[in-house]
């Protein structure tokens, strides 16, 4: 999607296609530390923005980077992350964070139709870096520690080894979803 910057630069935000426009959300802001709430769309279609100014949308309720954003039932999900980021690497121009520390989130939120943020009960288990391993299958959610259901959205974990040369696509499904059929499942995964 070239020919479009943002507003202002984020490092690690929250970014999903939802209603034919392309929301970022959150992240941290230059220092890597410092989290943001922001939230902006652009509309985008075939790879191209559709308009020439990002569009400011309803602030996330908690910022931080390393979040999974989905999209079920015609909602927007935003799942974990965390505060801070891993130390400086010494010399390094990209490694600015200033906290020795990484605090992890349980947070999940639903941006509803009148594009308001409400509040979902938190996950189980905190988890952050999870940009890519959330998936939306069938409309329950389920994280592998406790079996605990909730509704909308389901954890799953897609993974790559042995680099571009030999791919693997491994799907960890945390546990049975309920009222599917999980052989139908994993076959949409694999193809």
């Amino acid at each position: 999607m070239i020919g479009f910057n943002m507003i202002i630069c984020r490092y690690a935000p929250a970014t999903q296609l939802w209603r034919g426009r392309l929301h970022v959300m959150g992240g941290s802001k230059e220092n890597r530390h410092t989290p943001s709430v922001d939230h902006w769309s652009i509309a985008v279609k075939d790879g191209k923005a559709l308009e020439k100014e990002w569009r400011k949308e309803a602030p996330i309720p908690r910022g931080g980077p390393h979040r999974a954003c989905v999209v079920m039932s015609d909602r927007l999900f935003l799942i974990g992350g965390q505060e801070g980021d891993f130390m400086p690497k010494p010399g390094s121009p990209i490694f600015k964070c200033s906290r020795r520390h990484e605090v992890v989130y349980g947070d999940a939120y639903m941006l509803d139709s009148e594009m308001k943020w409400k509040v979902l009960p938190p996950m189980p288990k905190p988890n952050s870096h999870i940009e890519s391993s959330l998936a939306a299958i069938m409309e329950t959610y389920h994280t592998k520690e406790d079996d605990c259901k909730r509704n909308a959205y389901m954890e799953a974990e897609l993974q790559c080894s042995n680099g571009i040369q030999s791919m693997e696509r491994k799907l960890r499904i945390a546990c049975h979803a309920s009222d599917a059929n999980i052989d139908n499942v994993l076959k949409l995964w694999r193809d």
